[in-house]
């Protein structure tokens, strides 16, 4: 998805208003320098117009510069109208490339603005996805390892801070190699249901990582180990019975896990501590 966005702002049809507008600009200077002999003051008062005019429209928009443009050539129409009144008609060899330069290079450096701001904007969300999944195992949806141990901080600041229980739990799935050979063309959809599996046991304040390959870790504020305990059974006995759908028909499987829970402590100092202790206690779920 990410690689999708970043390939479409950088599309090359987004560069052709660029093209047009470099080509008006050096028509214009071109026609400017080496045909007339003398340009007046008047030409390049319009020329330094017609840049301010461009940068104008490519901060702002198309129409907002199509419209200074309007403004300026009445302002020009106006002294050419007066002058031929007076009598004091001043000769203007670049009469009509001005009259065209304006709108026509106003056209082309507003849609330039304009694309170089759906340009960033698509760089923007580009940017906010890949963050996004730089936190999120992207097969179960869950918070990956960076994002555990970012979480995981927290909220050991709190539970020391406010004192109340906190409890780490970390799954291990069993024969995960087995069963990686066996389902190779099912374990997305496998952890899919895993994952689903698990949001559906556990409450909404409960957190949960995937923290390699086959592990996943469960935060659990406000829940003692004996609270963790049955919410550990309960998991244990809902991964007994997933069922998915492979070659048109309905397959039951089970998944074996160890559970290790660790309740936090203030000894305790940091994330990777605590992901160690929990890990520990997997040797004693049997």
């Amino acid at each position: 998805m990410t690689a999708e966005k970043i390939s479409k702002v950088y599309k090359p049809y987004k560069h052709r208003y660029f093209i047009g507008f470099i080509f008006v600009i050096f028509v214009l200077f071109f026609y400017t320098y080496l045909t007339v002999e003398q340009p007046i003051w008047l030409d390049y008062v319009l020329g330094v117009l017609l840049l301010i005019n461009i940068v104008f429209a490519v901060e702002t928009s198309t129409n907002s510069g199509l419209i200074l443009s309007i403004v300026i050539l009445f302002v020009y129409g106006g002294i050419m109208f007066y002058q031929s009144i007076t009598g004091n008609s001043i000769q203007l060899d670049l009469h009509y490339i001005w009259l065209a330069a304006f709108p026509l290079s106003v056209l082309f450096g507003g849609l330039v603005g304009e694309n170089m701001r759906s340009m960033e904007k698509d760089l923007f969300e580009s940017n906010k996805t890949c963050t996004l999944y730089q936190s999120i195992d992207q097969e179960t949806g869950f918070g990956n390892l960076s994002q555990f141990l970012r979480q995981t901080e927290i909220e050991m600041a709190e539970a020391k801070r406010y004192e109340y229980p906190l409890t780490l739990g970390v799954i291990e799935i069993l024969y995960f190699d087995e069963l990686k050979s066996i389902y190779k063309n099912n374990l997305d959809e496998i952890f899919r249901i895993l994952a689903e599996a698990l949001t559906t046991t556990m409450r909404i304040e409960d957190t949960k990582y995937r923290i390699d390959s086959k592990t996943f870790a469960i935060l659990l504020p406000h829940t003692d180990l004996d609270g963790a305990t049955i919410l550990k059974h309960r998991i244990k006995e809902d991964l007994l019975r997933i069922t998915f759908k492979e070659n048109h028909q309905y397959t039951n499987f089970k998944f074996e896990i160890h559970v290790g829970l660790r309740v936090y402590e203030e000894s305790i100092d940091n994330p990777l501590d605590f992901k160690s202790l929990a890990e520990k206690e997997l040797e004693y779920d049997v």
